[in-house]
């Protein structure tokens, strides 16, 4: 295979969930997939599945050291990224200010948005080599201000940490659109659906695969792209 002409792609937390499924997704495209996870059990597994298209980089990104490791890994195969989809997540436990820990909040906080920050640090010398990129957080409707303060998830018992942390990687979006604005970089917050996984919400609506169709044909080979934008594929434009 002819790997000069690939479009390059890094994805975290790719061992399950929309990560796993919008990996498969890429590769069917015949992108290669730059996969980021923590835990090298899941190393194995993805490699014998994905093949020669999914190369595995094993870093907890919540650790700034690892910003240069995870660029030096990137460098054994390339000098160019594509795009970026932060998609590493965890759910919150807390949904009232008497229960919620500090622990939880920086969990969270560090996962979402450090982790997200620290990626892009990792990738950014590679994305501005890039004709075409893009930088993907994976946020929540529940991020949003907007549709916060007008009461609408007012019923959801969403615990404080995830939506607090999801609207923190969206102002990262913010300030990584206004500082690359003059870059050959977009950036796109997405809510990608009420997906069914795991840690879904009640009303989830969405298979993995679907949201990863979408994201991977809709959004990064979409020709006519904003620098900015938080969105649900198929959905349309959400509030700050």
């Amino acid at each position: 295979m002819d790997k000069t002409n690939l479009k390059n792609i890094v994805i975290t937390g790719v061992n399950k969930g929309l990560g796993y499924e919008l990996t498969k997704e890429a590769i069917k495209s015949n992108y290669r997939v730059f996969g980021i996870f923590r835990n090298q059990i899941h190393k194995d597994r993805l490699i014998d599945e994905f093949h020669e298209l999914f190369i595995p980089i094993i870093a907890d990104i919540t650790k700034s050291e690892n910003i240069q490791n995870i660029s030096n890994e990137l460098l054994k195969y390339t000098d160019t990224i594509d795009c970026v989809i932060n998609n590493a997540g965890i759910p919150g436990k807390s949904n009232s200010i008497e229960t919620i820990s500090d622990d939880e909040m920086l969990q969270l906080f560090n996962v979402h948005c450090i982790g997200a920050m620290n990626v892009v640090k990792a990738t950014l010398n590679f994305l501005k080599k890039s004709n075409d990129a893009c930088i993907i957080n994976i946020t929540s409707r529940l991020g949003s201000l907007s549709k916060m303060a007008s009461g609408e998830f007012i019923n959801h018992k969403v615990s404080y940490s995830y939506r607090i942390a999801k609207a923190a990687q969206n102002m990262l979006s913010i300030c990584l659109a206004n500082e690359l604005n003059d870059q050959n970089i977009n950036v796109y917050a997405i809510h990608p659906g009420k997906l069914k996984t795991s840690t879904g919400s009640f009303d989830a609506d969405t298979e993995p695969s679907v949201a990863a169709s979408e994201i991977i044909h809709q959004i990064i080979e979409n020709k006519n792209k904003e620098k900015l934008s938080f969105i649900q594929p198929g959905f349309g434009k959400f509030p700050w």
